[in-house]
């Protein structure tokens, strides 16, 4: 028995070593003897048959043996000792550059001594780490398509038959189809399959293919029909929702085998394309709608791509062109066509524009030219195009007959002449008759002056004075016609000189305040401080202004007063060097009804048609002193309360003069 005993122990193909536990002056284990080892153990040392480890402390062999590991094993092996009992444990070292798992088995002999197998389980645990990869992987790829299915944007679903069916030539296909029909049931939906068909899972999972199709039995006795002989298909069709309501899906279905080659159900993914198939369906209203817009609109359209000359026409450009749109060719040069339709000037000047819009010189062009068709017909087109892309390799335009329009334009413009030459005539004709009107005018104000210097009796005095004041009130008609044929004929101008405001707004009112002597009216002037002394502009047509406004104001007002205030406008804001004058005329007089606001500005109405035979004038006044205002970048308006009185404010602006420049002139040259 020693014998066998000693013949396993030393040729087994594990190896075995016979240990003595030793002990420090404590009692500790600390330290392995080696009593007898086996071939194998030397093998799994890296030491060979000829270097004798008997006798040798494993502390001892650090060259065979990696650092730390008989000396962390100690307390395991002397555990085996006083315990009695066999322990067992996995370690991993490298010998010679190669890593070996062995699993020890510790059996004790006496209290000291025991017997220790390695057994090697490397390649045991190389297979069992490849099965552990291949299990994670396969779970890694089971959450990933779970995931996928899960949070898929697609409708996911499956659909199984109750019992597996064989689709061949050996069978009834039309029984099999009516089978599947009934026992194809949805096990399994994603969420977007529930939004898909605006329902839970709970109500879609169980229905049968004959409740999906109910109402198209024979569409989806193709679709599966297709979908069992080629394993996959691809289709297009319209459903209902669980709520009735339809839609346009996209569908894709593969076939589901078992290991016999049997069939067991499907997987499907579909995509709702309603809102696409909608927009098609727009989008081809929408080209009708384009086309009709253009034949009714006389516009063509065209694509132009510089690089390569071509362009591509829509049917209403054949129709300007007067070629039939059925008989295009592509071969023919379209752009040709266009150049040749129109004058050498303006062929030039398309290929010019075209060129520049190209080379990304402009943004857009737009040409009217005359243009004569592939019939002869003479017509008139607008011609504008623009780049349809950051590079302008590809320019959009359009192509508008004008030819009423144009037509239109030069009747227009005929008339336009005419009634200039008519205006021309008028003004020359009332500034002629001025003229003549002035010359007699004068002689008999001149002769009235010279008849004050004689001997006169009171009865003549008074007939001398009405004929003077008869004659001053023809002369203010002439003027305001005069000055309203130089507005009708845009020949109004303004001077630009320097005056003093405050001696111009003294002067006016002295002059109104003596004409108000002889009625129960008080005229009164009122300058805020913020108001600047010397300004530059036209103190003639200022002057006419206020002459036009206290004359009314004036000659409706017979008790009361008259007040003119003179303030700087702080609500417009005026550029530099320039200031806003807002002067007001309020008066205490007869007032305007609200019904005639509107027409105070109007040539040749008054508010009130009566006022004309008891207050005489033209009507002139108000619309010459509006238009002066405009001129000097100003406005006027009215308010009034009828019985009360009216108040007329008007703003123009001024240019203020500089300290150096107030220095520099002399107050001689300043107008007061």
């Amino acid at each position: 028995m020693k014998h066998i005993y000693q013949s396993l122990f030393r040729d087994s193909s594990n190896g075995y070593a016979r240990y003595k536990v030793t002990r420090n002056e404590t009692g500790e284990a600390d330290d392995l003897l080696i009593l007898e080892v086996n071939n194998a153990y030397q093998n799994m040392m890296g030491s060979d048959k000829d270097e004798n480890l008997v006798g040798s402390r494993v502390s001892e062999l650090d060259h065979l043996i990696p650092d730390k590991w008989p000396v962390e094993s100690i307390k395991f092996y002397d555990k085996a000792v006083k315990d009695k009992d066999n322990k067992t444990q996995t370690i991993e070292f490298t010998v010679e550059s190669t890593e070996k798992v062995y699993q020890i088995i510790v059996v004790p002999v006496t209290e000291d001594e025991i017997i220790c197998r390695y057994h090697d389980i490397t390649l045991v645990k190389d297979d069992f780490l490849k099965l552990s990869r291949l299990e994670q992987d396969l779970n890694d790829q089971m959450a990933i398509s779970s995931m996928f299915f899960t949070h898929s944007i697609a409708s996911l679903f499956y659909m199984m038959i109750d019992e597996p069916v064989q689709w061949n030539d050996q069978v009834d296909k039309e029984a099999v189809l009516d089978y599947v029909f009934d026992h194809h049931r949805i096990t399994r939906v994603n969420p977007a399959m529930e939004v898909q068909y605006q329902t839970s899972a709970e109500n879609l999972i169980g229905s049968t293919t004959q409740d999906m199709f109910e109402k198209d039995i024979e569409t989806s006795k193709n679709i599966w029909t297709e979908l069992f002989s080629h394993g996959r298909a691809q289709i297009y069709s319209e459903k209902q929702r669980l709520d009735g309501s339809s839609m346009a899906i996209k569908g894709d279905y593969i076939t589901l085998y078992d290991d016999e080659g049997m069939i067991t159900g499907l997987y499907g993914i579909q995509v709702d394309i309603t809102a696409q198939k909608e927009a098609e369906d727009a989008l081809i209203k929408n080209s009708e709608i384009y086309r009709f817009s253009q034949e009714l609109g006389e516009v063509g359209g065209f694509e132009y791509y510089p690089k390569t000359g071509k362009i591509r026409w829509t049917e209403e450009m054949y129709r300007i062109h007067d070629i039939n749109p059925a008989a295009k060719d592509d071969t023919i040069n379209l752009m040709d066509i266009t150049l040749n339709c129109l004058g050498p000037f303006y062929r030039d000047k398309l290929e010019q524009e075209l060129e520049a819009l190209s080379s990304i010189t402009r943004k857009r062009f737009d040409l009217e030219a005359p243009f004569t068709s592939a019939t002869g017909t003479p017509r008139w087109v607008r011609i504008t195009a623009r780049p349809a892309d950051q590079y302008a390799e590809r320019l959009v335009g359009s192509m508008m007959e004008i030819t009423r329009q144009k037509e239109i334009e030069m009747k227009l413009q005929k008339a336009l002449e005419v009634a200039q030459l008519d205006i021309q005539s008028r003004t020359m004709f009332l500034a002629s008759m001025s003229h003549e009107i002035r010359n007699p005018l004068n002689g008999i104000m001149g002769m009235a002056q010279l008849m004050e210097t004689t001997q006169l009796s009171e009865e003549q005095q008074e007939l001398i004075d009405l004929s003077k004041t008869s004659s001053v009130a023809l002369l203010r008609i002439i003027d305001d016609i005069l000055d309203y044929s130089k507005i009708e004929a845009g020949a109004l101008t303004l001077e630009e000189v320097p005056f003093n405001l405050f001696k111009t707004l003294q002067e006016i009112h002295s002059i109104f305040d003596k004409m108000a002597a002889s009625k129960e009216v008080e005229i009164i002037l009122d300058i805020d401080d913020d108001v600047p002394e010397r300004v530059e502009g036209d103190p003639h047509r200022f002057s006419q202004i206020m002459n036009n406004l206290l004359g009314n104001a004036l000659k409706y007002t017979k008790k009361g007063e008259i007040r003119i205030r003179a303030t700087v406008d702080q609500e417009q804001q005026s550029p530099e060097g320039i200031v806003t004058l807002k002067v007001s005329v309020q008066d205490t007089g007869v007032g305007i009804p609200q019904s005639s606001m509107d027409l105070l500005f109007q040539v040749f109405t008054q508010a009130d048609p009566s006022n004309t035979r008891l207050y005489g004038g033209t009507g002139l006044g108000l619309p010459i002193a509006k238009n002066i205002v405009e001129h000097m970048d100003g406005t006027i308006w009215a308010k009034s309360t009828l019985g009360e009185g009216s108040t007329f404010t008007f703003t123009v602006q001024l240019k203020l003069l500089m300290v150096d420049t107030v220095s520099a002139i002399s107050s001689a040259s300043i107008l007061f």
